[in-house]
């Protein structure tokens, strides 16, 4: 590959990454409870995961990217489970214990395809553009970090990524 394509990737700032829902038998909870993280270190959201839906269920969802999942990196999945009822019944004053159903999660950087969360929300536009580049029309990239730079790391624009790669490819 060229040096600047492997510059690029190599400068690529990619946060840190885990999801998780736990189900609860009532609803004590607000629609959303967002950590205060200083906004270069990441992200982290507790929020209501069935809001809009049509679903009985009591789920609350996890997201959260970046130095916020250094706390649940080297935690089993009981380790996992008592950090994040912690820290629920820190904010819910202990109704998340006692509610208690299940729970799921999935730390991205534990993922052997996926190795990390999302690039940093704080890439420069020109730099994402550089990513989303082919290398001398004959390898593409696609996904939410390989875009235009005007966009990145969404659903929607790892799709449009993928079609211009596509288009690229069929020289359209």
């Amino acid at each position: 590959m060229p040096k600047k394509k492997i510059i690029a990737i190599q400068n690529a700032k990619v946060w840190e990454g885990l999801k998780a829902f736990i189900e609860f038998k009532e609803r004590f909870y607000d629609e959303g409870y967002l950590f205060d993280v200083p906004e270069l270190d990441g992200q982290k959201m507790y929020y209501d995961a069935t809001y809009g839906q049509k679903s009985n269920k009591n789920i609350i969802g996890l997201f959260m990217v970046g130095k916020p999942v250094n706390d649940f990196m080297d935690l089993d999945d009981d380790g996992v489970k008592a950090l994040l009822l912690k820290e629920l019944d820190e904010i819910y004053e202990g109704k998340a214990t006692s509610n208690y159903l299940k729970h799921t999660y999935q730390n991205w950087n534990k993922e052997p395809f996926i190795e990390g969360g999302y690039l940093t929300d704080h890439s420069k536009w020109r730099e994402v553009e550089k990513l989303g580049e082919s290398v001398d029309e004959k390898v593409y990239f696609a996904g939410g970090p390989y875009t235009d730079g005007g966009d990145w790391v969404s659903v929607h624009a790892a799709s449009r990524s993928a079609r211009r790669a596509v288009e690229e490819i069929n020289g359209l």
